[in-house]
């Protein structure tokens, strides 16, 4: 009976070991499974954080590390959906963005501008930078342009300068085309009463 009793005691300590070690397994598990739920919840918070930046969307707040914390039963499932559909909004903004910048270089007479490339990660740096130079290049052409027109306006008695044009073009150019009617009109008179003197003579 002692032998028995003592064979009992032992089984009982073994399994007592055993439920313990199980026990910490389970703990371990447990904070494991805990400190990754928070490193995912932070990691979609600084997503959103991100996706937020400058674009008057409020994800962050929604997908906030409390919100998603394991304490709370976290619906995973909803916020990636939600930051996959703020991602989607970014992406469209994105491509709308790229076409337009690429449609207006070809409106400044660059070639070299295409959407695609005004996409990538890797290709925006140098689209942005032709697209820079476009603007100057048409910048220069429109006050070269603008100073010509000054210059004609001055020269037909117009008080013009090219930042008049630049300003209030329609203003400016009316004020030239009216110093251009007085001039005909002036050549006009003279031509005539040079036909009138010369027909008095008789030439």
């Amino acid at each position: 009976m002692a032998v028995l009793n003592r064979i009992v005691n032992i089984l009982i300590l073994v399994l007592v070991i055993t439920a313990g070690v199980f026990s910490f397994m389970l703990y371990s598990k447990r904070e494991n499974l805990t400190k990754g739920m928070k490193n995912m919840a932070d990691a979609i918070n600084k997503t959103a954080a991100t996706l937020d930046r400058g674009s008057g969307t409020n994800t962050k707040n929604r997908l906030s590390g409390d919100a998603l914390g394991h304490k709370n039963g976290p619906d995973f499932k909803g916020a990636l959906r939600e930051l996959d559909n703020a991602a989607d909004k970014v992406v469209t903004q994105r491509d709308a963005l790229a076409k337009s910048i690429a449609d207006a270089g070809k409106s400044l007479g660059s070639n070299t501008l295409n959407k695609d490339a005004l996409m990538r990660v890797d290709g925006y740096e140098a689209q942005r930078k032709e697209f820079n130079k476009a603007v100057s290049s048409y910048k220069a052409k429109a006050d070269g342009v603008r100073n010509e027109f000054a210059a004609v306006g001055r020269k037909v008695g117009a008080n013009v300068s090219a930042n008049d044009f630049a300003n209030n073009h329609s203003a400016a150019a009316g004020e030239v085309k009216r110093k251009i009617d007085d001039v005909v009109k002036s050549k006009n008179q003279v031509v005539g009463d040079i036909a009138l003197i010369t027909r008095k003579l008789g030439l």
